[in-house]
């Protein structure tokens, strides 16, 4: 054989294109995708209120585009460039981890593809769903034009181009992203899921900064990553000299203000420094699938850590006893063994929670109660416990799902009584773990009597606890309960009104939303026990 067919071949296009469209094949047929996409279409929707609504989303000075082909279109590729980077991401990240936990690594290992064809192909799957998420959206974009009726002459160039040249980018740098993400170890979790949440908030604060930073103008234009100061600049043109010019740029739900006045929009799908701005933009995604390329292991064990010793050799046959061997009678079970024992089978769930953490893990929660015991109590209701549970989410997050992520469910299934007996020693071992988390702060808040606050977050424990069951029952997963937790906790942190789940020291318990919690955590448990049931039944 000579050098050369040594060499590992290239897969080329066609293998690229064929494991692409297999990946993507099993993405749509998931619970997940099925999620993301209808939450897209639906906040598309909500994004086009009628002037009764009573609430504002998009909206430049005291107006907002007439409901045509442009500005429908704008409208929701905004949607697919801010929320669905978010939302999509908690879907097509599981592209390597799916192939490592089903050993496919260990096969494409062995096989003549190399690593930016793998992540090529991977990428292409990332992108086929949110093409097809994009697809859906532009359907329902022009039903929702007609269904409006303020401009029902359709231009599909314009709203096509404006719905999908907006958030291709960004998508496009997102799968990239989620492939760097399960390249490297430490992100492959959920921590790479919480670093991705600050990342996503992060990057769009600069871009509203920017494009609100000339003070001579409602929209400052600039060739920014989401691609939306370009169209609302150019929107600002049309917008007539005189009242409507006031207040600023509104991106975002804005409950109870007036309804903005309709201006006739046709949109930038001639601007062509903007679309090659746009197209620049895509470039931003090969840098990043190079650096994924460096740290992705190809499946192979020898880079992904220390080597595991070799097992030691059997020994010789040659030397093997073969004479026969006497049977044993089995002893009987004892009715001790078959007996239900909650505290045991408490301290095994709280020992499955506390495990696998690291030193650097108990030295920032030690850190966190110090600092709940230095501060005021009610500050530190505000700040530590919310921060401390944001710390606990990685065993949170798979403790609702772990029977399912380890592919233990039959066998815990096999058990007597697993519903009664395993769901409420679940759900207490995760709200003993999140009381755990602040411990310092519930003693402060009980010596100095502050027993309605303590009681608060007790009720938000609890409400953490029956999340995780209930979302962990729903997805089989842990990253539908990862999403909704940082959403609610950063509008808690917001002190969006409704959201502190954790407690507020400035209310009583009754003036709180501690009940309400208390009802939906009831509601998560009895959601979670139906589910349990169903999965047994089948």
């Amino acid at each position: 054989m000579s050098a050369v067919d040594t060499q590992p071949r290239s897969m080329g296009a066609a293998g690229i294109i064929a494991a692409a469209r297999a990946d993507f094949l099993q993405r749509v047929r998931s619970l997940r995708f099925l999620v993301v996409l209808m939450a897209t279409v639906a906040l598309g929707m909500l994004m086009l209120p009628t002037e009764d609504a009573g609430y504002v989303v998009l909206q430049v000075g005291q107006a907002r585009g007439i409901y045509g082909s442009a500005w429908v279109g704008l409208v929701f590729g905004v949607i697919g460039s801010t929320i669905l980077p978010l939302l999509g991401f908690f879907v097509i990240k599981d592209a390597l981890a799916r192939d490592r936990s089903t050993r496919v690594g260990l096969v494409l290992a062995a096989s003549p593809m190399r690593r930016m064809e793998y992540l090529g192909a991977k990428l292409l799957s990332h992108m086929s769903v949110f093409v097809a998420i994009l697809a859906v959206s532009s359907l329902v974009a022009f039903a929702m034009q007609l269904w409006r009726g303020e401009d029902t002459a359709i231009h599909p160039v314009d709203l096509l181009l404006h719905l999908w040249l907006v958030p291709l980018p960004v998508l496009f740098a997102t799968s990239a992203i989620a492939l760097l993400f399960e390249s490297v170890p430490g992100l492959r979790g959920a921590f790479g899921n919480v670093v991705y949440f600050f990342l996503w908030i992060l990057a769009f604060g600069p871009t509203m900064v920017q494009m609100e930073s000339d003070q001579s103008r409602l929209v400052h234009r600039s060739a920014d990553f989401y691609g939306i100061s370009a169209p609302l600049a150019d929107f600002e043109e049309h917008i007539p000299a005189g009242p409507l010019r006031m207040g600023g740029l509104s991106i975002g739900a804005n409950i109870g203000a007036a309804p903005p006045t309709p201006v006739p929009w046709s949109g930038i799908a001639n601007d062509g420094q903007w679309i090659a701005e746009r197209g620049l933009w895509l470039l931003l995604t090969l840098p990043i699938l190079l650096i994924a390329a460096l740290f992705f292991d190809r499946f192979d064990p020898a880079r992904g850590g220390k080597r595991r010793p070799e097992p030691a050799s059997p020994p010789s046959q040659d030397h093997a006893d073969f004479a026969p061997r006497p049977w044993h009678a089995l002893t009987p079970i004892s009715s001790f063994a078959t007996r239900w024992r909650p505290l045991t089978q408490l301290r095994a769930e709280l020992a499955l929670l506390l495990r696998r953490r690291s030193f650097w893990w108990y030295a920032v929660l030690v850190g966190l109660w110090i600092t709940g015991i230095a501060i005021s109590a009610n500050d530190a209701v505000k700040w530590v416990v919310p921060i401390a549970w944001l710390w606990g989410l990685t065993a949170f997050s798979e403790h609702g799902a772990r029977a399912d992520i380890h592919g233990t469910r039959a066998l815990l299934a096999s058990a007597p009584a697993p519903l009664f007996r395993q769901l409420p020693v679940q759900w207490l071992a995760a709200t003993v773990f999140a009381l755990v988390l602040v411990a310092p702060v519930m003693v402060k808040l009980i010596v100095l009597g502050s027993v309605g606050t303590a009681a608060q977050v007790i009720v938000g424990a609890a409400f953490v606890a029956a999340s995780t069951l209930a979302l962990g029952a729903v997805s089989g997963g842990s990253r539908l309960f990862e999403l909704i937790f940082l959403m609610l906790w950063y509008a808690a942190m917001q002190d969006v009104p409704g959201a502190r789940f954790s407690g507020n020291p400035d209310l009583a318990f009754a003036a709180s939303h501690a009940p309400a919690y208390l009802v939906i955590a009831a509601a998560l448990f009895a959601l979670a026990w139906i589910l349990r049931a169903a999965t047994l039944r089948r």
